[in-house]
């Protein structure tokens, strides 16, 4: 969609596709999405859930797609931000597995239960090192 809309020049800016992608998430992560689970009871969660991922994934991509060179743009080519872009793939392959591990381990929670802001920073503080200790010694070098 955003490749059709880029030669019509369609723009977006993240002013309001950023904090509409944050709203799109709070709707997804209640029970109207159904329960808080990484694998849906029914057929009608999991495309509520799937709908609205892609609607928060093209949200959050569209200002950068879309020529919105702003704020935004900068944020996301910080330093930090493409150090996390470079291990993005490992977070993606391990954060399921050291959620749980802290939740269970570190915190001594129920899964899918207590603070979301305390699971967040204590995973993320696990999965970072995690993640690129994955990423230094798995790459594939093209010297």
């Amino acid at each position: 969609m955003l490749a059709v809309l880029q030669p019509m020049r369609v723009r977006a800016y993240a002013m309001a596709c950023v904090p509409l992608a944050v709203a799109c998430y709070c709707i997804v992560s209640t029970p109207i999405a159904g329960a808080p689970t990484t694998s849906p009871s029914e057929l009608r969660e999991a495309l509520f859930k799937a709908a609205f991922y892609a609607v928060i994934a093209t949200l959050m991509v569209a200002p950068l797609a879309l020529g919105d060179r702003g704020t935004y743009a900068k944020f996301l080519a910080s330093r930090p931000m493409v150090f996390l872009g470079e291990i993005s793939y490992e977070i993606f392959l391990i954060h399921l597995v050291v959620m749980e591990l802290v939740m269970v381990e570190l915190l001594r929670l129920p899964i899918y239960t207590g603070s979301i802001g305390l699971l967040f920073v204590a995973t993320f503080v696990v999965t970072v090192p995690v993640a690129w200790l994955l990423h230094r010694f798995t790459r594939v070098r093209s010297d």
